[in-house]
């Protein structure tokens, strides 16, 4: 039995964010996690990930649409929208949405983890 975490990519244009959402996860998969659309793309490249957790708006692309190529080219990998922005039937191609504002913490760690599975 393998004790391997899993890994998830998140994108992020708030820097200070990122620290948080890898603390809420630690028990549960290995974070990376970047400023920007390219930065996301770049990191596709060569590399595997459990899941991805887009926020909905960043400085060079839109969360939407990124979930929308990420489900085309990855359809068995978990999409995550957390964002300050409302998601109120923002993609129907995502597996679950967050508000920030309106995080309850518990959820949200149980929600990433039973996606995980």
């Amino acid at each position: 039995m393998s004790n391997t975490k899993k890994s998830i990519l998140h994108v992020e244009d708030d820097p200070d964010f990122h620290p948080y959402v890898a603390a809420l996860l630690e028990n549960a998969a290995n974070v990376t996690s970047v400023h920007t659309a390219k930065a996301f793309r770049e990191l596709l490249v060569g590399s595997v990930f459990d899941m991805f957790i887009l926020d909905l708006v960043f400085k060079d692309g839109s969360g939407s649409s990124l979930a929308r190529e990420l489900k085309a080219a990855y359809p068995n990998t978990p999409v995550i929208i957390l964002s300050a922005h409302d998601v109120t039937g923002a993609i129907e191609e995502v597996d679950a949405t967050f508000i920030k504002g309106r995080l309850k913490e518990k959820d949200f760690v149980k929600t990433i983890t039973k996606l995980l599975r």
